[in-house]
């Protein structure tokens, strides 16, 4: 790639109630600092979470990347909500492997459907990256501080590291460690990452984490693992992208 973003404008009618929302997705090398990709980014990323960011914090996330790509979800010419993956080239020991730090974030008011379907398109990005790089090792290194985001990703990808029915491989502890050196990130405590900012979450959404956790385990894990997540704590996650978690995802299988 050159560097030069290239956009591809998808309408979507996700429900006859949104039938305005459309997606745009763009994959690049970088963001231009001042430019109008940061400022579309820096906008909606503060809309959702609660505090805010200053643009550094975008810019250091960006730096070193060697592949970024975007989802803008949009109503109308507004966004509503985005998905950022970007890629990173590092060495784990003699090897060369991938990192894959992932931001995801939607207005609370369209969230759900709408959410899911964008995330579907989001994952696809995941799958051709693996696709143009099938010869190394790619790695999700994310530290959600939802339950639910936490729960979802337990849910569709089997090797979603940790989780409450299989121990964490050995193998998947360097991955972490490996992670924590690249991106030069200090625990608060061990596999337990402070961001300075959560999501926009209110007292329905704590009420529906309560009710969530007595029937999916997977939210009750993550209760165990991160019980200061309301306070900006996420939990580090590591998630093997290989071709038999692709085959998962695109049959839909379920770990439940």
């Amino acid at each position: 790639m050159n560097g030069k973003a290239v956009v591809v404008e998808e309408t979507t009618n996700f429900s006859p109630m949104h039938s305005s929302i459309t997606t745009e997705s763009i994959r690049t090398t970088h963001i231009p600092a001042f430019s109008r990709l940061e400022d579309r980014l820096y906008r909606i990323f503060n809309r959702v979470i609660t505090g805010r960011l200053d643009r550094e914090h975008i810019r250091a996330r960006l730096r070193g990347a060697c592949e970024v790509n975007l989802i803008f979800i949009k109503r109308g010419k507004q966004d509503i909500g985005f998905g950022l993956a970007t890629y990173y080239k590092a060495r784990m020991g003699a090897e060369t492997i991938y990192f894959v730090r992932p931001a995801l974030g939607i207005l609370k008011d369209v969230r759900g459907g709408i959410g899911r379907k964008a995330l579907k398109q989001y994952i696809t990005f995941y799958i051709q990256f693996k696709m143009r790089h099938p010869f190394h090792r790619v790695y999700i290194f994310s530290a959600p501080v939802s339950p639910i985001v936490y729960a979802g990703t337990a849910k569709y990808w089997r090797e979603s590291y940790p989780r409450y029915d299989v121990p964490t491989p050995s193998r998947i502890e360097r991955v972490r460690q490996a992670g924590l050196a690249h991106f030069g990130l200090q625990e608060v405590r061990p596999g337990i990452l402070k961001h300075g900012f959560i999501p926009e979450i209110d007292g329905k959404d704590r009420e529906r984490f309560a009710a969530t956790r007595k029937n999916n385990p997977h939210v009750d894990f993550f209760f165990v693992q991160n019980p200061n997540f309301l306070q900006d704590e996420g939990l580090i996650v590591i998630v093997p992208v290989n071709f038999r978690s692709i085959l998962g995802l695109l049959r839909g299988k379920r770990y439940d």
